[in-house]
């Protein structure tokens, strides 16, 4: 369709001029807020058509949660046999270990291979040892204390998964 030369821009089509509210975008203000800050503070400014609603008060830091270091043992009830080791927060690893068996990937390639054999359902999972909650931990300590769960469950040779070898836990 063709337009007349002399026709001025207030009679085109609204689609061919500019919108005015795209236009006219104020760059708002950013926020180093944390962004459910953000909001709760959005959200009672529109409740109370206030311009600027006070900032929410911080709530105080929760206290981390308790980790405790120990042992843990793996037991196939089926076999008898069993895998020892340790860990600075013994909760996470003892997740982290039955997620590893499961996806196939566990450190322990005979563990494994039993694992893979009878199934999760003959196999138990249980701390068997814990280090008193300290903010200077032991490493040193926690080790020892492996070996001795290592000795005292039998968990080296014929009965256990774990070698003889000294390795990190």
């Amino acid at each position: 369709m063709a337009y007349p030369a002399s026709a001025s821009p207030l009679e085109l089509p609204m689609s061919n001029q500019p919108r005015p509210e795209i236009l006219s975008l104020a760059s708002a203000p950013v926020s180093s807020d944390a962004p459910h800050l953000v909001l709760q503070r959005e959200l009672a400014r529109r409740q109370t058509n206030v311009a600027h609603a006070p900032r929410a008060v911080a709530l105080p830091a929760t206290p981390a949660p308790r980790t405790d270091a120990g042992v843990y043992a793996i037991r196939n009830r089926a076999t008898g046999r069993v895998y020892v080791s340790g860990d600075l927060d013994v909760q996470v690893v003892l997740d982290y270990d039955r997620a590893a068996l499961n996806s196939r990937q566990h450190r322990n390639a005979a563990l494994q291979a039993d694992w893979d054999w009878y199934g999760e359902k003959d196999f138990t999972f249980e701390v068997v040892a814990k280090i008193e909650a300290q903010a200077d931990r032991n490493h040193g300590k926690l080790l020892q204390l492996v070996e001795f769960w290592r000795d005292q469950l039998h968990s080296y040779g014929a009965n256990g998964y774990n070698s003889r070898a000294k390795v990190p836990v």
